[in-house]
C-alpha cells in the first residue's frame, strides 16, 4: 500500500511539474493546417527555457507531438526545403 501513495505522489508531483511548465509557455505564433484526414498545429512559444516549435498531429482520434528547440529551427526547415525541391 505504501508504494502505491509512493507512486500516486510521483504522478502527482510530474502533473504538476507538466501543469506549472505547460502555462508558463508564452505563446508567439500559431498557425492550423488541414491536410486530408489529418490536422497539424504549429505552435511557436517561449518559456523560460527558451523558444521552440510544437508540431501537433491530430488524426483519427490519437494526437502525437514533437518539439523542435529554436537553436535547431533553420536546420529544420533547410531539411524540409531539400524534401520539397526532390519531389
Amino acid at each position: 500500500m505504501l508504494q502505491q501513495n509512493k507512486s500516486l505522489t510521483e504522478a502527482k508531483k510530474r502533473y504538476i511539474l507538466h501543469f506549472r511548465v505547460n502555462n508558463m509557455d508564452n505563446e508567439i505564433l500559431s498557425k492550423r493546417l488541414d491536410v486530408e484526414s489529418k490536422t497539424f498545429f504549429f505552435d511557436y512559444k517561449e518559456n523560460p527555457k527558451g523558444k521552440f516549435l510544437r508540431i501537433i498531429e491530430k488524426a483519427g482520434g490519437k494526437k502525437n507531438a514533437i518539439v523542435l528547440p529554436d537553436t535547431g529551427l533553420e536546420e529544420f526547415i533547410k531539411v524540409l526545403e531539400s524534401i520539397k525541391s526532390n519531389r
